[in-house]
């Protein structure tokens, strides 16, 4: 089974393409999600787990599954704006 390696640990980039920053400190795009993931209603289970390892920044290796998982999370998300939806899904 192939898997794909992905690290979230990156800055969260405007529409400018340079990364936001907010109280002197560059936004995570792994920190936001894992965030959302931690704070949503669902997916208690695998998407908690991933959740953890996004937070800590590691790469991590996900299989088709997981991929799809984390992308319909984000697709479904209704407290997720367009762009970083954008930008976490291009990654996926």
């Amino acid at each position: 089974m192939n898997k794909k390696k992905i690290n979230f640990n990156i800055p969260f980039k405007g529409l400018d393409d340079k990364a936001v920053v907010e109280n002197a400190q560059e936004l995570n795009i792994g920190q936001i999600l894992a965030s959302r993931i931690a704070y949503s209603n669902r997916g208690a289970g695998k998407l908690m787990f991933l959740g953890f390892d996004i937070y800590k920044g590691n790469e991590l290796e996900l299989d088709a599954s997981d991929v799809s998982l984390l992308r319909n999370f984000v697709e479904e998300d209704e407290a997720m704006t367009n762009l970083l939806k954008y930008r976490i899904l291009e990654l996926l």
